[in-house]
């Protein structure tokens, strides 16, 4: 329902918090521990009692270095392992304000990032936004998942890109519904959210990882989670 979607756009808000506070704090020197701590801290600080959300809480994992190549897996642990000079650094945020939920990834490189490392995010970024540019109301989840997947093969990084394109979203960090999957064939539905997250992984070079938060509506889709998609800088 409207009422809903502005419950949504608002945990959104929140969670952009710990958005920046992630950029800022992505420095050679740090421990993803610490990195994460920052973000949490960020949320509960300027969203609780804030014009946004009367209760506010930020959960974070961040995953560095070789690290980050696992960054996709379930039950994640920021360590105490400090962050090189030039190393991806993901961060998997799950944000509740007022009993609504966003989920949201992105990734930065501590310091200077390399011509490799620019050119696989830049085709991660392209393959989220051919998935948002997909959806509408009426369109199979497969065709959408299959929009991004399709550029990430064309580029050559297909076969590092292992899991779902995105989940629902809304009174749990996880719903189950919308899925947006190769084997699923379901219609989206307008009012339907959803996270759009385009990863590629690999034990040679890390991980990589864009994810926001997706209003399906009858002729497009709105991105409730809109924020700098920046892997550096």
């Amino acid at each position: 329902t409207p009422a809903e979607v502005d419950r949504l756009r608002r945990v959104n808000r929140v969670a952009k918090l710990g958005l920046r506070a992630f950029a800022e704090q992505v420095q050679p020197g740090r421990s993803e521990i610490e990195i994460a701590a920052a973000v949490e801290a960020a949320i509960q600080i300027g969203g609780t009692d804030s014009a946004d959300a009367r209760i506010a809480r930020g959960f974070a994992w961040v995953l560095a270095g070789p690290n980050s190549a696992v960054s996709y897996k379930p039950h994640l642990r920021s360590s105490s392992r400090r962050v090189a000079e030039g190393e991806l650094v993901v961060l998997e945020l799950a944000t509740v304000a007022d009993g609504w939920w966003s989920d949201l990834t992105r990734t930065r490189v501590a310091g200077r990032a390399n011509v490799a490392d620019v050119e696989r995010w830049q085709a991660v970024v392209e393959a989220q936004q051919a998935d948002i540019a997909a959806m509408r109301a009426g369109v199979p989840a497969n065709q959408v998942d299959a929009a991004g997947r399709d550029l990430l093969a064309a580029r050559g990084l297909g076969e590092y890109f292992i899991h779902h394109t995105g989940h629902g979203i809304g009174l749990r960090y996880h719903e189950p519904e919308p899925f947006i999957h190769p084997d699923v064939a379901t219609p989206l539905q307008a009012g339907m959210v959803t996270s759009v997250e385009q990863g590629i992984y690999s034990p040679d070079w890390g991980g990589m990882r864009c994810e926001d938060n997706v209003l399906v509506t009858e002729d497009g889709a709105e991105v409730l989670s809109e924020f700098p998609r920046d892997l550096a800088g």
